[in-house]
């Protein structure tokens, strides 16, 4: 129901957030180092959905469309039937979303950094996120909609409005 990795995207912001209390660091650094990664590690964890045969996409009658094997959640609800390879589509996208962050991140100025400009890493990360992952519910299958959206995609709409806000501070600042 779109909670599975955006749920514990929440969770870990949460903690990253405790952490930085706890050790008295800058949240906004912290996240900011730490988003290249864990967009790396979600394109990672995509590969996984592809070999285990979850987070399927909708038939097609493409070339590239892919046929699950038995045993598989992919083939349980459409058997033999070539689907969309969105779990290979997102990795894609993924890689994508790191290679333009660690240029961000690299082209980053670290000395005399104001406070205001902390967390562009992490912002632009949670918009070019929500960008990739809202498009690609369009071609992935759910069997919950809501007024026409997955619930995936109601939960990036927020995420996306955050990420440009932050971007907007950022950029005022």
């Amino acid at each position: 129901g779109g909670l599975v990795f955006l749920g514990g995207l929440l969770a870990a912001i949460l903690v990253v957030y405790l952490y930085a209390q706890r050790h008295n660091l800058s949240l906004l650094n912290l996240l900011d180092v730490i988003t290249p990664g864990t967009v790396l590690g979600e394109a990672l964890g995509r590969v996984g959905c592809y070999l285990n045969g979850c987070c399927f996409g909708l038939p097609t009658q493409l070339p590239w469309g892919i046929k699950f094997p038995f045993g598989s959640l992919a083939y349980m609800y459409f058997p033999n039937e070539g689907l969309q390879p969105t779990q290979l589509i997102d990795v894609f996208g993924l890689l994508v979303i790191f290679i333009i962050l660690i240029w961000l991140f690299r082209a980053r100025k670290f000395s005399g950094l104001p406070a205001g400009r902390q967390g562009q890493i992490f912002f632009w990360g949670l918009l070019l996120y929500s960008i990739e992952r809202f498009g690609i519910e369009f071609l992935r299958f759910s069997p919950i909609h809501w007024l026409g959206l997955t619930p995936s995609q109601w939960i990036v709409i927020p995420l996306a409005i955050v990420g440009i806000v932050g971007l907007l501070r950022a950029k005022r600042a």
